[in-house]
């Protein structure tokens, strides 16, 4: 128990929040070091609340931004985005996520964007973005250019 103080000093600086690479150039110790000490102390940082973040996210969400947008304004990413909304209850049903995918559509339009590489016959079909929410983009990809090929 001869180190009790220096580590007791090492968890208030990584509790201040210190990297734990620059408290262990101070002590002359690995950053594996440091990293163990803090396990050891049972030390844990209080997360940072979010919830006021999270509760604009679903506001600006029910106010009819896309995933697209919430990511950019808010630094994360539409995974993260589309899981939070989850948390928060502000997911939509299948017609609005329709209906939201294509007001970002047309506002990507009124902005000048142009469409991705990607230039699919079926991409506005309700029954293509529906398989899309579900099972993902590849999968209903391959799903409707095979229908495409039997109607062919």
């Amino acid at each position: 128990m001869k180190n009790l103080a220096r580590n007791t000093e090492i968890v208030a600086a990584w509790l201040s929040g210190e990297f734990q690479y620059v408290i262990a150039e101070r002590y002359g110790l690995a950053a594996s070091s440091v990293s163990a000490i803090i396990r050891r102390m049972k030390a844990k940082r209080a997360q940072p609340c979010k919830s006021a973040r999270n509760a604009r996210l679903a506001d600006d969400y029910r106010a009819g931004a896309t995933l697209a947008e919430l990511s950019a304004k808010y630094g994360i990413g539409m995974g993260r985005a589309s899981v939070i909304l989850k948390r928060m209850g502000a997911r939509a049903d299948d017609a609005e996520r329709h209906a939201r995918i294509m007001r970002g559509i047309a506002r990507a339009k009124a902005a000048g964007l142009k469409p991705g590489p990607s230039k699919l016959p079926y991409s506005n079909d309700p029954a293509y973005i529906k398989m899309r929410c579900y099972f993902g983009a590849t999968y209903a990809r391959q799903q409707f250019e095979q229908e495409l090929r039997r109607a062919a």
